[in-house]
């Protein structure tokens, strides 16, 4: 009464009034790192879903999620409970693993079994189940390298320009952006960026609602490349292309201005100093121009803002730092921002010592998130070698943040690691 209790004391409450394994339970999901792997394999009797622990310890994660046909038309959903190394699978279902939908509910957890011919049927899906395929498609791809990302990709276009669930959208547009800027090489996304920014301007002007018409366009906003897309984006930052039933704010038309000054380096200094005459929120406009030598297309501009935020006072809005970070780390800027990278990295501690608790996770992923090359994937792995009485907390942060620019290093190499969840 009165006091605080532990993680381990309440488990220890719980466990006395159930009769389940309560302290198995927090053992393999709070306690220990990793997640569960499902297979489907046929068997005799059946099929059969096999629960791995992919450490090699035996572990099984206790949860329950559905299992739906696809098409689901005229078939029925069935529930499994994932308590054992293996389960048989309700024989009413399809024997093929393209036809399953795993985790249909999105109850579950762990990496489950997903096929790219699944998406044939995704109109016939409800939204949740749709959801949730789309993330195993997601984590098979950075986990197996299957599908590819430019097969994926593929279908995503389709899915983007197809629905009009907002949510949908917004997690189809995001892993998109993930594959169009980090997964694919640079001549694949050149000559893939027509054709989206087509598809993207044409979703946008048949957009029945404002909502709708805010997400294409921050999408094309995103992925445009080509001359003549740049060209049109241009024209709705001076206001002179509008698009109908698509206002834009201040902050809107500011994320316009930044986007442009990366991508027409040589109009940057223009952009900036327009969008600075014509911001009238004070606060946003001292963003901007905080931001404004991070978008230089001077490099040594840049060079110099970076070396800037070794000082403290430098930092003080640390938001601002992150969205700087973000721009210098730019995918279009990795080349030269990659020399960037270590000392960040050297900066982490007192990046910890003089922040908000938050900061260095950010400051992590806005440094890391766009790399992928060797020499990047060198630095970080050399700084953790060299160090190995690193801060354990801060070394968790690193190598959280550079979990995903380890798959895409892999994943653009042909290094990914094909295990049984590729295969039936």
């Amino acid at each position: 009464s009165h006091a605080n209790a532990s993680w381990p004391e309440l488990i220890a409450i719980l466990d006395r009034n159930s009769d389940e394994d309560i302290k198995a339970w927090s053992e393999t999901w709070v306690h220990t790192a990793g997640r569960p792997q499902f297979l489907v394999r046929p068997e005799q009797d059946g099929m059969v879903l096999e629960h791995l622990d992919p450490a090699g310890r035996g572990r099984v994660w206790p949860q329950r999620f559905s299992i739906q046909p696809v098409p689901p038309a005229g078939l029925s959903t069935a529930e499994h409970e994932a308590r054992a190394p293996r389960v048989a699978l309700d024989r009413s279902l399809p024997s093929a693993e393209s036809g399953l939908l795993f985790n249909a509910d999105g109850y579950g957890y762990g990496l489950f079994p997903a096929r790219l011919e699944t998406l044939r049927h995704w109109r016939e899906l409800e939204p949740v189940g749709l959801a949730s395929l789309l993330i195993n498609l997601n984590e098979q791809m950075l986990e197996t390298g299957q599908p590819t990302p430019a097969d994926y990709l593929g279908h995503l276009r389709e899915i983007t320009t197809g629905t009009e669930d907002q949510l949908l959208l917004n997690l189809a547009f995001n892993q998109l952006q993930q594959i169009y800027w980090r997964l694919l090489p640079d001549s694949k996304r050149s000559a893939l960026a027509p054709g989206l920014e087509a598809l993207l301007w044409d979703a946008l002007e048949r957009s029945a609602t404002e909502s709708l018409r805010k997400i294409y366009f921050e999408a094309l906003v995103n992925v445009t490349l080509t001359p003549r897309g740049l060209t049109r984006l241009r024209g709705v930052w001076a206001k002179d292309l509008i698009i109908e039933r698509l206002p834009l704010s201040e902050r809107e038309l500011i994320e316009l201005t930044i986007d442009l000054a990366i991508k027409l380096p040589e109009g940057a200094d223009e952009l900036l100093a327009v969008q600075l005459a014509r911001t009238t929120n004070p606060d946003q406009r001292r963003r901007l121009a905080y931001l404004t030598a991070a978008l230089s297309a001077d490099v040594e501009a840049r060079d110099d803002f970076f070396a800037s935020l070794a000082e403290e006072k430098n930092r003080e809005t640390e938001s601002w730092v992150l969205d700087a970070l973000a721009i210098l780390h730019h995918p279009l800027r990795v080349e030269q921002s990659e020399r960037y990278i270590l000392p960040s990295l050297e900066l982490l501690e007192e990046i910890q010592a003089t922040g908000d608790i938050f900061f260095p996770t950010g400051w992590l992923r806005s440094t890391l998130g766009n790399h992928s090359s060797d020499g990047a994937v060198e630095i970080v792995s050399t700084f953790l070698a060299e160090r190995p009485d690193y801060n354990p907390q801060l070394r968790m942060k690193l190598l959280q943040a550079a979990d995903p620019m380890l798959r895409a290093h892999r994943l653009r190499a042909g290094g990914f690691r094909h295990h049984a969840a590729a295969t039936p």
